[in-house]
């Protein structure tokens, strides 16, 4: 053991004494120091060098490769990998070239993406959305053989269109100073698996808050499913950057504001918030409390007027407005005055409370007036929305509002529009983003691979909410995808969505029909599905109990890939039959029994032939059975668990692990 040491630290020094990264050799950021390489496999290594070069790779554990560039200089070779442990060093050598990655641990590797869910970090985005007990975990953080690159998620426009070998990061070891930036969920699966492991274990972070599922899929799935295919092909013409040019060339423009004090001071050309002179009569209408970045084009970026009226019977005391919240920031007036704002970042899931000073108020007739400030992702206003009193003579401004856009985010610049813009004119689709199909895989999958990895872990969902039928397809399609791109069928587990108190404009697009249509990817191999229907937020969005996530997530992994005796599985709707007139349910994953919790709500749904539900009474019978009845269904069909946006698990097994909601229905 002592001589192995002194050989790698010999080996080690001389790979630096031959560092050099300026004569022609270039490998993409995540070949770098501090890495973990898959082991006992072999790995994928690429980068450039000079054309047609021989490229050599050598390890401290003792196993080389050769390959030679081609004619534009790329080059890829295989590496064969040792049992777990390092750390290790790898030279690379091309002509007079050399590079030297040190401290490379080898043990396992998973992909972890998704959308904010997968992206919230460790620390959380405070105020409004914490991680259950991170101060504490981000102290006891202290694990250095577990590591996370984290792909970076800034779109360049203009680079779009070439590979990016590149890739801009860096491999972090977990501790407290690094832990806080990790992806929470990344971490905490991680942390687990190297807790009953005992081995490295590297996690590649790619994901992008907002984003639906349609922009990680590749441009050839997507074609070869006959999905998004016109949006692929404007996008394919090239023209959409100019058309776009030619539009916003047409305004005025400042730098988006990066600070309060710069929202604040900031002109909107010839609008003027409330003044008696002033025309809106031609304003477009909406319902608010609703997701507002569709009104005006594909996902609006910028600053939105809403204003409504309002009748006050008494103005002998004060009001205060109240508001669920805001994303992401706003300025409220009433009447020509300003009551108050939030002009910082990450308040955006924050409720907002400010005063109504009497003296301002019109006995009859006031206006409001929201400046909605959205500077990335979905933007909306959440109710409830209300003008209360310590009277108790709440005014309900929930309803009908006219709205105007007043500047749109374009390339870090704010267009200011003028009070006369048609904006109705403005094309559909403006920019390459997060939101578009195959941006992401271009972007943030398709440079990983083939960089070896034993699994991946997904967190997607809620940009899909209102789309569940196309989900059904394209989930199973992304799995499929991208086990083909690495010419392996890995493991692959994800996180069903929690509830979530959505707009009301989803009224008939509910999200239970989005968890049922993620049931789907169970229909694949070595795939697995984390409920978490027991720990969600129905006022948030991110739920902060990201650490049960992230163990959940690692039984998965650990049962089924690594042989460990964990309990991993929720119980899952199997099939029913009626029995006179109870509907009997069987479940998977329940063989030691069922439990029921909350008592008094048990959220089952019964009906009959014609589909009207009432609610059930519930009874377990058997281990993995349950009996639903109903005194006003003689002759039941069909039936339902938590069948809401906000519904919360009552039914679990023994072992503690919730049911997934689900529907017998086949048609939902």
């Amino acid at each position: 053991m002592h001589l192995k040491f002194i050989l790698q630290l010999i080996l080690s020094l001389f790979f630096i004494c031959c560092y050099d990264f300026g004569k022609g050799l270039k490998l993409p950021s995540i070949f770098s120091d501090n890495m973990i390489l898959q082991r006992e496999t072999d790995v994928y290594i690429w980068g450039q060098s000079y054309p047609s070069t021989k490229v050599e790779i050598i390890s401290s554990w003792g196993k080389k490769s050769n390959t030679t560039s081609d004619l534009d200089g790329r080059w890829k070779t295989k590496l064969s990998t040792p049992e777990a442990g390092g750390p290790h060093a790898i030279i690379i050598k091309s002509k007079k070239s050399s590079v030297t990655i040190n401290n490379v641990l080898i043990g396992e590797v998973w992909l972890a993406s998704g959308q904010s869910n997968m992206e919230m970090p460790l620390k959380g985005w405070l105020p409004s959305n914490p991680i259950e007990n991170s101060e504490n975990e981000i102290l006891n953080a202290e694990f250095p053989q577990v590591r996370m690159f984290h792909v970076n998620d800034k779109i360049n426009e203009k680079k779009w269109d070439f590979p990016l070998a590149q890739l801009n990061g860096k491999w972090i070891s977990s501790n407290k100073q690094t832990a806080q930036h990790f992806s929470a969920t990344g971490y905490f699966f991680a942390v687990e698996l190297y807790k009953n492991l005992n081995i490295p274990i590297g996690i590649l972070h790619s994901s992008m808050g907002g984003s639906p599922i349609e922009s990680w899929i590749s441009e050839n799935k997507l074609r070869s499913i006959d999905f998004f295919v016109d949006t692929l092909d404007a996008l394919e013409k090239g023209d959409i950057s100019l058309l776009t040019n030619n539009w916003f060339d047409k305004w005025e423009f400042v730098n988006v504001p990066n600070k309060k004090r710069k929202w604040d001071k900031l002109k909107l050309s010839d609008f003027k918030i409330n003044y008696p002179a002033f025309n809106d009569s031609n304003w477009s209408t909406t319902l608010l409390p609703a997701r507002y970045d569709s009104l005006i084009a594909e996902n609006f970026d910028g600053i939105i007027l809403f204003r409504k009226n309002f009748e006050i019977l008494d103005n002998s005391h004060d009001y205060f407005l109240y508001i669920g919240a805001i994303d992401d920031m706003d300025k409220i007036f009433i009447n020509d005055n300003y009551i108050g704002g939030l002009l910082e970042f990450g308040h955006w899931d924050s409720k907002r409370y400010y005063k109504i000073p009497r003296s301002i108020l019109n006995e009859g007739i006031n206006e409001i007036t929201i400046l909605c400030i959205d500077t990335g992702g979905p933007g909306k206003v959440k109710g409830p929305m209300q003008i209360e009193s310590e009277y108790k003579d709440d005014i309900k401004i929930e309803g009908i509002w006219r709205y105007k856009p007043v500047a749109e985010i374009h390339k870090n610049r704010l267009y200011l529009y003028t009070s006369d813009t048609d904006i109705s004119k403005r094309i559909k689709i403006s920019k390459k983003n997060q939101f578009f199909p195959s941006t992401l895989f271009k972007k943030m999958i398709e440079p990983l691979v083939p960089f070896s990895i034993k699994g991946a872990i997904w967190y997607q969902g809620e940009s899909n909410v209102g789309r569940h039928k196309q989900y059904k397809t394209l989930f199973p399609e992304l799995i499929k995808d991208w086990r083909e791109e690495w010419d392996k069928e890995f493991s692959f587990y994800y996180v069903q969505i929690a509830p979530y108190r959505y707009e009301k404009r989803l009224k008939n697009q509910k999200s239970q029909k989005l968890r049922e249509a993620q049931k789907i990817g169970l229909q694949l191999p070595k795939t697995g599905m984390v409920v978490t229907l027991d720990i969600g937020d129905i006022n948030n969005i991110h739920p902060a109990k990201k650490k049960e996530v992230g163990k959940r997530l690692s039984n998965l992994a650990l049962k089924n890939d690594y042989g460990l005796n964990k309990i991993a599985e929720s119980p899952r709707y199997k099939n029913n039959k009626v029995v006179n007139d109870r509907l009997i349910i069987e479940f998977e994953y329940a063989e030691l029994g069922l439990v029921l919790k909350n008592s008094s709500k048990y959220g089952f749904e019964i009906a009959g032939e014609n589909k009207k539900f009432y609610k059930s009474r519930v009874k377990i019978k058997d281990n993995n059975l349950i009996s639903l009845h109903s005194k006003f269904v003689k002759e039941p069909k069909y039936g339902r668990y938590a069948w809401s946006d906000t519904s919360s698990a009552n039914l679990f097994n023994v072992e503690g692990l919730p049911a997934s909601s689900f529907t017998t229905e086949s048609d939902y």
